[in-house]
């Protein structure tokens, strides 16, 4: 064991037992060299651009961001799926309930990817153990499954709008019918997943010079993950099209066409106004989850949209990248790494805002007042109900007093008569 450990003391400082730092390390290097196809030395290209480490500290100012508003999303998930599930039982509140539920198990990965990241001390070596099973691929599941999710509700309002008759079947069945192909659909995606990353533990024996002895465990790609065909089919071409690409083209035009639908919806009531309650009571209801899609969809392509600039980007420049770390060179701007950075903070504010557009919008915010405040009027009714036992017993007991009263001013009133009469 002692045999295959790392055991070279001259790489510490024998004082504090710390590693030694190079000299690119302390900013030696003012310059990045580029070759004749714009590669460069990442070490050196890092040591100039990054001085300071200012990445690191963008890092764990987003982090911030990311742990508040995916907490505040958990949260507002979570009560959005009670909610909901206690709504009307329609196709579009089992989707929205599901679509929840994704974006809950996304914005707990989220918060664990983080501690990993930027608080590494904090991360379970137990949960860096599965890391390949569980966390990495789970992650890019609940994603998957998330956009997936609201590109079916789209299609289900777009067929509510359109083939009215589509409704007539069950409600729980057309809802199974959209959230079983989305799942199968993410977890085909996903499946390589599973494959792309693994585990390695180390040793590092220092004990000759007093360092002591350490064990670490650390996170690698495979060489699935770091082949060309996989990287330039896959991950690249395959991803970008079916999580980006044709999502956007989807949401796009199927809710330009909900919509002009809802427009023309809103002017034919005004112009026909019926006493049917009925078909007023259906009408508030599809004009409400509309409304609510719209708000979501406008919502997700806003904060997935700087994710489909930068797919975009990488897959036009994945030739040059492949090249260049052919050579064990990079050629990536330090900028992408800002804005992917950012991206995976659009992706949490994006799954965390549920909440906040259910209550705005449509009459989620009437069920939920409604369901927690059951609890208040219910002893509310108690103490009225009290109080008017109360005052029945007053009441009672005051006509009693009363009756007595008059018998007692009867009763004198016949003895005068009497001494009257006697005498």
């Amino acid at each position: 064991m002692a045999a295959s450990c790392y055991s070279n003391c001259s790489s510490l400082n024998l004082t504090t037992c710390t590693p030694l730092q190079k000299a690119i390390e302390l900013g030696a290097v003012s310059e990045v060299h580029y070759d004749e196809d714009g590669c460069y030395n990442p070490k050196e290209y890092m040591a100039v651009v990054n001085q300071g480490d200012k990445f690191q500290q963008y890092s764990d100012f987003i982090g911030v961001f990311m742990l508040m508003f995916g907490t505040f999303g958990i949260i507002g998930n979570s009560l959005s799926i009670f909610v909901l599930l206690k709504k009307e039982k329609i196709c579009f509140n089992y989707l929205l309930a599901a679509l929840n539920f994704f974006d809950t198990f996304h914005l707990v990965f989220a918060i664990l990817d983080v501690i990993r990241n930027n608080h590494a001390e904090a991360y379970p070596e137990s949960l860096l153990a599965v890391f390949p099973y569980f966390h990495y691929p789970l992650y890019r599941l609940s994603l998957c499954c998330s956009i997936f999710i609201i590109v079916s509700v789209t299609v289900e309002r777009f067929l509510a709008v359109t083939r009215p008759h589509h409704r007539l079947l069950s409600n729980s069945s057309r809802a199974l019918l959209y959230l079983i192909p989305c799942i199968v659909v993410s977890v085909a995606l996903n499946f390589t997943k599973f494959f792309e990353t693994e585990t390695v533990s180390y040793c590092m024996d220092f004990t000759a010079c007093g360092c002591g002895y350490h064990s670490r465990m650390y996170v690698r790609p495979t060489k699935l993950r770091l082949s060309r065909n996989y990287i330039m089919f896959y991950t690249t071409w395959t991803w970008v099209s079916m999580t980006s690409i044709i999502p956007f083209l989807i949401l796009a035009i199927l809710n330009w066409v909900i919509w002009r639908r809802l427009r023309a919806a809103q002017e034919t009531s005004k112009m026909l106004k019926t006493n049917d309650k009925h078909q007023d009571k259906e009408h508030k209801t599809s004009l409400s989850s509309t409304t609510i899609l719209l708000c979501t969809v406008t919502m997700f392509l806003i904060c997935h949209s700087p994710r489909l600039f930068l797919s975009v980007y990488e897959a036009a420049m994945i030739n040059s990248i492949l090249h260049c770390q052919s050579k064990r060179l990079g050629i990536t701007p330090i900028w992408y790494l800002y804005a992917m950075a950012s991206v995976q903070l659009l992706q949490v504010i994006n799954t965390s805002l549920n909440f906040p557009i259910y209550w705005f919008v449509g009459n989620f915010r009437e069920t939920f007042i409604n369901l927690f405040s059951f609890k208040c009027r219910s002893e509310s009714t108690k103490q009225v109900s009290d109080w008017d036992t109360q005052m029945s017993c007053m009441s009672q007991h005051s006509s009693c007093l009363s009756i007595d009263r008059g018998k007692v001013e009867m009763d004198m009133f016949e003895k005068n008569n009497n001494s009257h009469s006697s005498n």
